[in-house]
């Protein structure tokens, strides 16, 4: 899988560049940030359509990847994304980061550690600047189910925050690929309550689509949806073992 992604952007991608008007990269594991999937070095002058699923963002500079297609784009999916606003990896050089974006950790030894600030309604707010939008879909589809991958679904994601809008990653136990918000694995949860800025991202949500002209119903799913994402919990600001 890391081969695969690694060679994506110019196996597959740049030999695509001037042609190319509809993407789509869908996964059944997250990528992005690790496996890596770097697509700073190409662009699309005439790109449409850009639909990503299960896409881990954790730096500034894969929001400006996105924005760089302002003048073309008219529809974006991001379906199950993800925001990592915590990562403590063993194996650095694999990951989105370079090597100086990490930190070191007392009780994470051998491994580095990176967080993120940038958080949902700073991307939608920024979605602003897609001036041809006319379609957008952030949230979660049905029918991830298992190894299922809902390819070229897109267009039936439920809108709204969602419980994996925020993840934390880790790559411990052997090299198993990890992604988690909770208690149990990897990073604890503050007894602080729920993410303080659930709100704020589903109202940004609403006025990017009331901008573009995209009507929004909150109908039962979508309601059920929202609340799973307020009930995420703040990770401690410093990482520890889960045996503590």
């Amino acid at each position: 899988m890391h081969t695969f992604f690694s060679t994506l952007p110019s196996f597959w991608l740049k030999p695509a560049l001037e042609i190319l008007e509809h993407l789509t990269i869908y996964s059944n594991v997250y990528f992005g940030y690790y496996p890596k999937l770097d697509l700073r070095g190409v662009h699309f002058p005439r790109l449409r359509t850009l639909a990503l699923g299960k896409y881990a963002f954790v730096h500034d500079s894969q929001l400006d990847w996105i924005l760089s297609h302002r003048d073309t784009l008219t529809e974006l999916y991001l379906d199950d994304c993800t925001i990592l606003w915590a990562v403590a990896p063993s194996n650095k050089e694999r990951t989105y980061l370079g090597e100086d974006s990490y930190t070191t950790h007392p009780n994470l030894v051998g491994r580095g550690y990176a967080t993120y600030d940038t958080r949902w309604h700073h991307y939608f707010q920024s979605f602003h600047e897609l001036r041809h939008l006319r379609h957008f879909r952030y949230g979660h589809s049905e029918y991830w189910r298992g190894n299922t991958i809902p390819f070229e679904r897109e267009t039936e994601i439920i809108i709204g925050m969602h419980e994996e809008s925020y993840l934390t990653f880790s790559d411990s136990y052997a090299q198993e690929l990890s992604y988690d918000y909770g208690a149990w694995l990897r990073m604890k949860w503050e007894e602080g309550g729920p993410l303080p800025w659930i709100e704020e991202d589903q109202t940004s949500l609403e006025e990017l689509l009331a901008k573009i002209g995209q009507r929004y119903v909150i109908d039962e799913a979508t309601e059920h949806q929202i609340d799973l994402a307020r009930e995420l919990r703040r990770p401690r600001a410093a990482v520890t073992p889960i045996d503590e």
